[in-house]
């Protein structure tokens, strides 16, 4: 099953992030693809600079 967590952060993160799959673009694209991933198994991290599906 798939684990999802938004988090929102001004800073580089504390602590390493291992993932399978970085993807840059919180558009809907990107927020499709990362969701059919992770439900695949895979380790995904979303990288956006707004608000997800923003623009």
């Amino acid at each position: 099953m798939a684990n999802f967590l938004i988090k929102r952060c001004q800073n580089p993160l504390a602590n390493s992030n291992e993932s399978d799959v970085l993807i840059i673009g919180g558009g809907i694209c990107g927020v499709a693809t990362a969701f059919h991933l992770a439900q695949l198994g895979e380790r995904v991290t979303l990288l956006e600079r707004g608000e997800i599906a923003g623009e």
